[in-house]
């Protein structure tokens, strides 16, 4: 399954019949979902950007205009509009999302909405906390850095999923490894924008407002005399090598059909920068539907995210929590201010087979191999 969670909302009555297009065109080239995106400044964020974002009708495909698929896709598309979160997430399994309960379903084609903040005014950051009812009422929130200071802020403290960049132009910041490093143990994901490495330059002109960057590529006819490409290179370089391939999704940001390039086409753009064909689609599949989950997770907050997978790929830090594992018998450091003192621990997961199955919270990190993570209520009394 591969996922643009970037697809720009344009404004003026050309607009939805514009998105539907792009949708469309994304559903032909390879992909089985997409994000719209409303993009705000976070000096003008308040409650009138609440998300009124409609789900787009796509034709459907041959295959399934049968009664029967209507049917099942009118059920998804009411149980979605209710907005609980993600039930189950299978990956390595044909049906990726095969219980999707937020994003509008058509033709099997997931639309996500998306809240895109542009971190104009860091003295305004307490802004984004008061209006937790807009940010909760969409299925992603990303922002935006504009600087140094904005970009750590975003990396260690900010409420949200994922921090995007447009590598095809100027940053006015460092992504330096350490403040990467923090951003990736919370669980956001770093975005890297990849339309200005193909666009012309008139493109990256016209779309830079829509995405919050600044800089970008000069004139010319072809790749934005190279500059945008050139950029682009560069940035998404700085990234990988910060990241480790780690969180990082690719999106297109796409206002035009002319900005959309087809999964296999991207995987071959992330070879210049150092990726492998096997982390590139990742970029585009199981880290985006890692960001939904961990977004599902956080807009519910009576609930949380647990998975399940084969105990031989527990790591040896979460081995004390299974009862029957030999680890479980042992003492662990208390958590006081005596190192000296260890207190005994007892298995969280006392009622399941140590042998088959491991279960521990999720931090919305996905690693394939036919995981399953489901949502489950928040045990009360009990800290995770």
């Amino acid at each position: 399954m591969y996922l643009d969670l970037f697809i720009t909302l344009g404004n003026g009555p050309s607009a939805p019949q514009q998105v539907s297009n792009l949708l469309a065109l994304s559903r032909k080239i390879g992909y089985d979902g997409a994000a719209l995106t409303r993009t705000v400044s976070l000096s003008k964020l308040g409650g009138n950007d609440l998300c009124s974002i409609p789900r787009v009708e796509l034709p459907c495909t041959a295959s399934t205009s049968t009664p029967a698929s209507s049917s099942s896709s009118s059920s998804s598309s009411s149980s979605l509009s209710s907005g609980t979160g993600i039930d189950i997430l299978r990956l390595g399994c044909g049906d990726a999302l095969s219980h999707p309960s937020n994003g509008a379903v058509n033709d099997g084609y997931k639309q996500f909405t998306r809240l895109n903040i542009i971190l104009d005014d860091v003295k305004k950051v307490g802004v984004l906390g008061a209006n937790k009812t807009v940010t909760q009422s969409y299925d992603l929130v990303s922002a935006v850095p504009q600087c140094e200071r904005s970009f750590a802020l975003a990396c260690t403290s900010l409420d949200i999923d994922i921090i995007s960049i447009d590598v095809s132009q100027h940053l006015q910041f460092r992504p330096r490894r350490q403040l990467v490093q923090q951003a990736i143990a919370r669980g956001v994901y770093f975005e890297m924008i990849y339309h200005g490495a193909y666009s012309r330059s008139t493109s990256t002109s016209n779309t830079s407002s829509s995405i919050g960057g600044g800089g970008g590529g000069g004139g010319g006819s072809n790749w934005s005399s190279g500059q945008a490409l050139r950029y682009f290179l560069s940035n998404a370089l700085q990234i990988v090598q910060a990241t480790q391939g780690q969180n990082v999704i690719l999106s297109s940001a796409a206002t035009t059909s002319m900005d959309l390039r087809g999964p296999h086409d991207i995987m071959n753009l992330c070879g210049l920068v150092g990726m492998d064909l096997a982390a590139a689609k990742q970029c585009l599949s199981t880290h985006c539907l890692s960001a939904i989950l961990r977004a599902s997770a956080r807009s519910n907050p009576g609930k949380m995210a647990i998975f399940a997978s084969p105990l031989a790929k527990l790591e040896d830090k979460y081995k004390w929590t299974v009862q029957g594992h030999p680890a479980a018998s042992t003492t662990r450091p208390s958590s006081s201010s005596s190192s000296s003192t260890t207190t005994t621990t007892t298995p969280l997961l006392s009622k399941i087979d140590a042998g088959k199955v491991k279960v521990s919270v999720a931090d919305g990190r996905m690693d394939g191999g036919g995981t399953v993570y489901v949502h489950a209520k928040k045990p009360s009394g009990k800290k995770f």
